[in-house]
């Protein structure tokens, strides 16, 4: 069965999808030596007695306040750093998706190694679904891809599709994008993957989520044992099934099967 993605048809031939895009020291304070104290008079060494815990405790206090000042002034550099950093990454992929798509390919591994984090996966997600975008669905599907788990908990934090978001429609794109690049991320387990969408199936209650999982059980055939593919896809022919597109759908990715 021939499948489009985003624009781009793909046949089974093509089920590998992009995978081929190639601590302070401790502070010591010994106590006067027996000898000595024999001969420190009382007075006076009740005196240093009471004196020095307030000295030790002054030491302490300075030694705890300078390496507190130590890792406050880290902890702001590390801070500056990650954030430029951060914002050096968001510069490349922005660079990807203004490139021709011709020139996408050669992009993707090397800046898909830097996206280690939720909240970038979101923002690619935001630009996936921009009208400005020339071929921004097949764009991200592509980078995505090439990411890694994270990916995969990123289902945790997209927002789940209710009919009264005002931005449905774009939510829905997201999590078509999604699902589709977790089923080509070929350097994520097979399993793994496959364990991820189908857990996706008994929330799905929009059209394009289940196509969408559909078309991903199609990326995954040649990875995954047939017969388990098979089984998830009965699920959108049972009667529980009330969206006819939805089980004609399934039935010609499940007929593309058995030939």
């Amino acid at each position: 069965m021939l499948k489009n993605y985003g624009g781009v048809m793909i046949t089974k031939s093509t089920n590998v999808c992009f995978s081929e895009i190639e601590n302070i020291n401790e502070l010591r304070c010994s106590r006067f030596p027996v000898n000595r104290r024999k001969k420190i008079n009382p007075v006076k060494f009740q005196t240093v007695r009471k004196a020095t815990p307030t000295a030790i405790a002054g030491l302490l206090f300075s030694t705890a306040s300078y390496n507190n000042t130590i890792q406050n002034n880290v902890t702001r550099t590390l801070s500056r750093s990650s954030g430029a950093e951060f914002i050096g990454l968001i510069r490349q992929i922005k660079n990807y998706f203004q490139e021709h798509p011709n020139k996408r390919k050669s992009l993707s591994t090397s800046i898909a190694k830097h996206i280690t984090s939720i909240d970038t996966v979101l923002k690619v997600l935001d630009w996936g679904t921009s009208r400005k975008i020339r071929e921004a669905f097949d764009a991200t599907v592509m980078l995505l891809a090439e990411c890694g788990n994270v990916i995969i908990s990123t289902l945790n934090r997209l927002p789940k599709i209710e009919s009264d978001n005002k931005d449905l429609l774009i939510l829905e794109k997201k999590w078509e994008i999604l699902i589709t690049s977790i089923a080509c991320a070929s350097n994520i387990p097979a399993q793994k993957r496959f364990d991820a969408i189908v857990e996706l199936i008994p929330d799905s209650n929009r059209r394009s989520v289940k196509t969408a999982i559909i078309d991903a059980f199609s990326i995954m055939e040649d990875e995954i044992d047939v017969e388990f593919i098979k089984n998830q896809l009965k699920q959108f022919l049972s009667d529980s099934e009330h969206d006819e597109y939805v089980k004609e759908y399934a039935k010609e990715a499940l007929e593309d099967m058995q030939e």
